[in-house]
């Protein structure tokens, strides 16, 4: 039997990425984001909640709400293409014949927070 997963295919630049439905909550029409001063983040009011909100992209059209070890974050830039069951492929999934790598949600937050370090170190402008 073919392994599967269950999530989002969602496109940022031109390069699309699988967010697997274990992380990913929603994804909402794209709030305004207020940038943080001196950080590499901005926040937005989704349901009532400030949520974080990580860039990865131009696309100004959604918010994709995810929860990640406990704590919500919104990542933003992104379009999602499809949602559904995808056939396993190692570190990817299949769609229409193509490898769809995994968007590794929790690096891209760990790489925020040694952003956000280096600038309250000094260490970028």
């Amino acid at each position: 039997m073919t392994a599967r997963a269950s999530g989002l295919i969602v496109d940022i630049e031109g390069t699309r990425r699988f967010v697997a439905a274990s992380l990913a909550i929603r994804a909402v029409q794209r709030p305004p984001v207020t940038p943080v001063p001196g950080a590499p983040l901005g926040i937005a009011l989704v349901d009532g909640l400030v949520v974080p909100v990580l860039e990865l992209g131009p696309d100004p059209a959604e918010l994709l709400l995810c929860q990640v070890q406990g704590q919500l974050v919104a990542l933003a830039g992104i379009r999602v293409v499809r949602s559904g069951l995808f056939r396993t492929l190692e570190d990817a999934v299949e769609l229409d014949g193509k490898r769809i790598r995994v968007l590794d949600v929790e690096a891209e937050l760990r790489s925020l927070e040694q952003r956000v370090g280096a600038v309250r170190l000094g260490e970028v402008p």
